[in-house]
This record gives structure tokens, sequence and C-alpha cells, in this order.
């Protein structure tokens, strides 16, 4: 699906994006934080603010994924802030 339609999917269900062949997921929210970027598996790394691409912008195979959900990478930022 395109990225608007997988944006609108995931905000709905509180999941993340991705595209295929890709282990980052992002975290679509409408904080000052913007797109959240989660990098890795056993240790997550979390960059705010993602910066797509063109070829990101046209794609049509994005995929709504579970794994962290908005509000669990939220609160870790939280408490990472702290």
């Amino acid at each position: 699906m395109y990225l608007h339609e997988a944006v609108k999917k995931a905000m709905e269900s509180g999941e993340g994006l991705t595209r295929p062949n890709n282990e980052t997921l992002y975290i679509p929210t409408n904080t000052m934080y913007g797109i959240l970027v989660v990098i890795g598996n056993d240790t997550l790394r979390i960059t705010l603010r993602w910066q797509p691409n063109a070829d990101d912008l046209v794609a049509n195979d994005w995929q709504v994924t579970p794994g962290a959900t908005t509000n669990q990478v939220l609160i870790g930022l939280k408490e990472a802030q702290r």
C-alpha cells in the first residue's frame, strides 16, 4: 500500500509500518517527535523525525506491522529523557 494508506492504518491500530526487506519500524505520531524510527531487535534505538526520500514517498509496498506500538515507544522515549 502507499505510504499515506499505511500511515492511516497504523494510526488507527497503534502499530508501526515498514517496507519489505527492511528491519526498521516507523511509528507515525502527531507529537512533536514526528515519525519515530525504531531500529534493532534486541537493543532498540529510536530516532526522531524521520526524513523520507523520494523513493519512500512514492513506494506502494508499505505495510502495517505488529511490533512496538506507538504507546510503548512513546513511554520508552519519555523514560529515556528522565
